[in-house]
């Protein structure tokens, strides 16, 4: 990812970074928890909280639905409902 906004820079994007998304995060693997806390280290209050890994997040498109028509009350909905608050405040 740092070679991709290096890249950016260099062929002269002056847009803003809004923040890092961190996506299919597993708590419970230590493959996650490494990879988060190397991007705090790069990114500190850039690093948005991470999207978690969730078998609705697949089904959804599958059906041709959004994640809050499935289940307005699974976390994948409220992180997604997060994330979109935070781009409407900030962008």
């Amino acid at each position: 990812m740092m070679e991709a906004l290096k890249v950016l820079v260099k062929n002269g994007w002056s847009g803003k970074l809004l923040g890092v998304l961190p996506t299919f995060f597993d708590e419970q693997t230590s493959e996650s928890r490494d990879t988060m806390k190397e991007l705090q280290e790069h990114f500190g209050s850039s690093l948005l909280d991470p999207i978690h890994r969730a078998t609705i997040l697949r089904e959804a498109p599958a059906e041709g639905k959004l994640v809050y028509e499935l289940d307005p009350q699974h976390r994948a909905t409220h992180e997604y409902y997060a994330l979109s608050e935070y781009l409407i405040k900030y962008s």
